[in-house]
C-alpha cells in the first residue's frame, strides 16, 4: 500500500472525517458559527479530500480548503487546530514515496499527539456545534439514514 493511500485510512483516526470531502464556500475570513458550519456542510458535499491522495491538484485544493476553513473558524482554538492539520497536507503534496527520509518525516508528523488532539477538536466542534455526524459517529438514527 502506498503511503498516500495509507493516509486515507489515517485521516479519520485524526478526526478529519468531518472534512473527508472538499468544497469551497467562498468564506475566507473568521466568521460566525453559522458561517463556519455551513462551510463544513459544503465541504461534506464535495470529493476533493477523497481524491487528494491520488491527485496532486486535488491535494493542493484540499490544502487550500483547510487554509480557508482555518480563516473562517469562529474560535481561536478551532483555528489553531485546523492550522495544525495543514502541514500534513503540505507534506503529502511534496512526498516522494521512494524517499525513506521523507516517509519517516511524514510518519513522525502524523504520529504527533497534538495532531490527533487537533483533529478531535475539529471533529467535536463539527458534531456538537454544527450537528454534522462524523463517519465514526453512531448519532445517525435509522430514520435519518433512510431519509431521501
Amino acid at each position: 500500500m502506498s503511503p498516500r493511500r495509507a493516509v486515507v485510512f489515517l485521516l479519520p483516526i485524526l478526526g478529519l472525517s468531518i472534512i473527508s470531502c472538499g468544497g469551497d464556500s467562498g468564506l475566507s475570513s473568521q466568521g460566525s458559527e453559522e458561517e463556519f458550519c455551513e462551510m463544513l456542510r459544503v465541504i461534506e458535499s464535495d470529493q476533493v479530500f477523497e481524491s487528494a491522495m491520488e491527485d496532486p491538484a486535488a491535494l493542493t485544493e484540499a490544502t487550500e480548503l483547510l487554509t480557508d476553513l482555518a480563516k473562517a473558524a469562529p474560535t481561536t482554538e478551532l483555528k489553531e487546530a485546523i492550522e495544525s492539520l495543514i502541514p500534513v497536507m503540505e507534506a503529502l503534496a511534496t512526498l516522494d514515496e521512494n524517499d525513506p527520509d521523507a516517509l519517516a518525516s511524514l510518519s513522525e508528523l502524523m504520529s504527533d499527539p497534538d495532531l490527533e488532539a487537533a483533529g478531535e477538536t475539529v471533529d467535536t466542534y463539527s458534531k456538537d456545534v454544527c450537528k454534522i455526524p462524523t463517519s465514526d459517529s453512531s448519532d445517525t438514527s435509522t430514520e435519518e439514514s433512510l431519509a431521501p
